[in-house]
């Protein structure tokens, strides 16, 4: 009866030592999260945020090759409403940073550096020149929907013999906002940012169009001011002197 109290105080402390193992990780990896964050909204506010536009170009191209003009016309002229509906609620509702905006067509393009070879464009669709954009002061935004999650913080354990695949019962805390229609923000390699820095805005893809964007922009542009507040009072305060 020792010999099996003993065994179980043991296994009891290889869990123990293994959960305090992954939450010092779950800790660490916040704090790195945390510093990113606040690093990337002060890059951002004293930076560009470049909005990825759909100009269905290829549909366009595709209709003209065939003679369809009609088609090729409806579809430039559906289009062009709908990103000058961005572009407007972002000139009337979007004042955190400076604000451009370029063609999905040319992602590859921006990702490689080649900014001559990008065509940019102000609020009001004119061509701007951007060839002077530094790489490291400037985030990609679109909307599109948010991407899960690949980071899952360990929650706890509670045991279940009877499960095959996870008698130890553990589980995780993960993302819960997995393909949410949203205006959301990207690195300059197109990687989603993360928690706590205000990545997203959600938006309602059927709705009017005159309130669909200008809405999230609205929010999303409140978002990213009161993170910024937050962290420059949080330096302010480190800075002053005991």
């Amino acid at each position: 009866m020792k010999y099996l109290l003993s065994i179980v105080f043991l296994i009891g402390l290889t869990v123990f030592a293994q959960e305090r193992a992954k939450i010092k990780a779950n800790v660490a990896y916040r704090k790195l999260q945390n510093n990113v964050a606040e690093e990337s909204i002060v890059k951002l506010k004293n930076g560009v945020l470049l909005v990825r536009l759909n100009m269905r170009k290829k549909e366009i191209a595709y209709y003209e090759r065939f003679g369809n003009t009609k088609g090729a016309d409806k579809t430039r002229k559906k289009q062009q409403k709908q990103n000058t509906q961005i572009t407007k609620a972002f000139s009337e509702h979007f004042n955190f940073c400076k604000v451009y905006f370029f063609a999905m067509e040319d992602s590859r393009m921006l990702l490689e550096e080649k900014y001559d070879s990008v065509q940019f464009y102000s609020t009001n669709m004119d061509t701007i020149n951007m060839s002077y954009l530094d790489p490291d002061k400037y985030f990609i935004s679109e909307f599109g929907v948010v991407e899960s999650d690949t980071i899952f913080y360990y929650k706890g354990t509670n045991p279940d013999p009877g499960s095959v695949h996870n008698p130890e019962g553990v589980s995780y805390y993960g993302d819960q906002k997995n393909s949410l229609p949203a205006l959301v923000i990207r690195s300059n390699n197109f990687h989603q940012l993360k928690e706590p820095f205000p990545y997203y805005s959600g938006y309602n893809p059927g709705g009017n169009i005159n309130k669909r964007y200008a809405n999230s922009i609205r929010k999303l542009n409140l978002k990213l001011k009161g993170f910024y507040r937050k962290v420059e009072d949080q330096k302010n305060a480190n800075t002053i002197p005991n």
